[in-house]
């Protein structure tokens, strides 16, 4: 698990949109080896948060600075981290990701 919570800290899961036409968004996903988002599609995910995104442009989720790498991989673990598409405009997609508090949800130009 060492190996996992350093590739979650140094890479992290990114959540790319590969391409987007006005009725359909392909999202493409790359993550450490042993976790996989689950991209639900259409969705309100209650309690998440919404960030617009052009075709290549990515989300980076890593392990929260200052949280506990064992504690935030545990919660990773058991909760997942949930993508959903909120609203698709014309030149970008709205996307909505619920992840563990453990976790930091970053544009990747903040990162």
């Amino acid at each position: 698990m060492a190996e996992l919570e350093h590739r979650m800290q140094v890479d992290g899961i990114r959540i790319r949109v590969a391409s987007h036409k006005s009725s359909r968004t392909k999202i493409n996903t790359r993550a450490p080896s042993g976790i996989t988002p689950e991209f639900i599609g259409e969705a309100n995910l209650q309690g998440s948060l919404a960030l617009n995104r052009a075709c290549s442009e990515e989300i980076v989720i890593t392990i929260k600075p200052g949280a506990v790498p064992a504690d935030a991989m545990a919660a990773l673990v058991k909760s997942g981290v949930l993508v959903g598409l909120a609203d698709s405009h014309s030149v970008q997609a709205a996307l909505r990701i619920k992840a563990p508090r453990d976790l930091l949800v970053l544009r990747q130009e903040l990162t």
